[in-house]
């Protein structure tokens, strides 16, 4: 799925670009609890960077009123959960500067004391020129070519029914959402709980395709962060 979404992440001077591209189908009755899989055999499932991410899916699935199953038998859904970071590729953007440039202070000729007297008792006076502090100004702004690399980080959750309505009819797609975010980091391990939030936020949106989105909710990724705040 292309990446096309804009999100500037807060304390960086590089922006990061993010996408959603999601698909929902309306259920036809209540589709309550699930029950999560991993299908990419790269993911390691005992490693702490999977308990974590699955930590974060379960509080996004959680804030909006999912709960886990006990197993998959008794799961309403299941929910192939899918996430890591492409291996970067290098691009040269345009970045400017500004330009500042020290401006001259003003003269100006002044009349002061040379402390010697004349013949007739009267100081003698002289012409002095002074010249005002200068000033550094705003000379406008230089455009260099700076070459980076770029990492692609994704977060993929596509659930469907557990079971199929009918013997051999495969069970119907509930949603599928991918949310992509590009930039200079590749640390996938935080930029995870921004990608739970995005989730969190859209889950069961219908987007037609990629979708420019950023998070409304200050309080999203602390959520997704912290299981004690998801609803029991």
């Amino acid at each position: 799925m292309p990446l096309l979404l804009l999100l500037s992440f807060t304390g960086c001077q590089t922006s990061e670009k993010l996408t959603l591209d999601a698909t929902s189908r309306p259920a036809k009755d209540r589709v309550a609890s699930y029950s999560l899989i991993v299908m990419d055999p790269a993911i390691e499932k005992d490693s702490l960077r999977h308990q974590e991410a699955e930590r974060l899916v379960k509080a996004a699935l959680a804030g909006n009123g999912y709960y886990e199953a006990p197993d998959a038998a008794h799961a309403d859904m299941l929910i192939e959960v899918d996430y890591g970071i492409d291996q970067g590729h290098s691009e040269t953007i345009q970045v400017s500067s500004p330009i500042w440039r020290m401006e001259k202070g003003s003269t100006s000729t002044i009349t002061v004391g040379t402390g010697i007297m004349n013949a007739q008792g009267q100081e003698i006076m002289t012409s002095v020129t002074v010249t005002e502090p200068g000033n550094i100004v705003y000379g406008g702004e230089r455009l260099s070519n700076v070459r980076q690399t770029i990492y692609t980080k994704r977060l993929v959750l596509e659930a469907r029914r557990a079971k199929g309505d009918l013997p051999g009819v495969a069970p119907e797609d509930v949603f599928l959402m991918e949310v992509q975010s590009t930039g200079e980091s590749h640390d996938l391990r935080k930029t995870l709980p921004v990608l739970a939030a995005v989730a969190l936020e859209h889950m069961g949106e219908e987007t037609n395709g990629p979708k420019s989105v950023k998070l409304t909710d200050a309080e999203a990724i602390a959520f997704v962060k912290n299981p004690a705040n998801a609803p029991q």
